[in-house]
């Protein structure tokens, strides 16, 4: 069953504005830098503060796509607090997680038509689990947000992807099969 997004204004997520393109280029960060090269891929995520699990195919997380004001993370949800993350399961989460860039890509599609583009005029962000397990949390932020300033989810531990100006126009309707 398809969980549906999970649209929120929260202000530590929000903080100052952010810019609907600066997501959509997020989004593109993760297609160019991890989907394309690896589009069907499946990769054990776990937490940069653990020691890596044996095996190939690991990706360190937190892992950012910035640009300019909006941030997409992958991070493990055990590193949250219960009552951090609006909608999640109040239960105990994996400390890794198998997932591919395919679902991660279409989730953050997912997320930014229905959080980011649509809901009127008032545009929020969002998150959703992705993996496996669903214990890997796929999250839009304002770049400038408290929760994206918290000292578990910085450092380039996963790899910070940072695009201070737009990538490239692309269609948004065009598609990617």
């Amino acid at each position: 069953m398809l969980r549906a997004a999970t649209c929120d204004s929260r202000s530590d997520w929000s903080a100052n504005n952010f810019v609907k393109e600066d997501c959509y280029n997020s989004v593109l960060n993760v297609f160019l830098q991890d989907y394309r090269p690896n589009p069907k891929a499946k990769f054990n995520f776990y937490s940069g503060t653990l020691p890596p699990p044996p095996g190939s195919n690991m990706i360190q997380t937190p892992r950012r796509y910035t640009t300019k004001s909006c941030t997409l993370a992958l991070v493990m949800l055990y590193k949250f607090g219960s009552a951090e993350v609006p909608g999640a399961q109040r239960r105990g989460h994996a400390v890794t997680e198998l997932a591919s860039f395919e679902e991660i890509y279409r989730t953050a599609r997912r997320l930014e038509e229905n959080c980011i583009l649509g809901q009127g005029q008032t545009s929020r962000l969002a998150w959703e689990p992705v993996g496996a397990t669903k214990s890997l949390g796929l999250f839009f932020w304002a770049t400038d947000s408290i929760i994206n300033r918290d000292k578990r989810f910085r450092g380039r531990v996963g790899g910070d992807y940072l695009a201070n100006a737009p990538l490239i126009a692309l269609d948004r309707d065009a598609s990617i099969d």
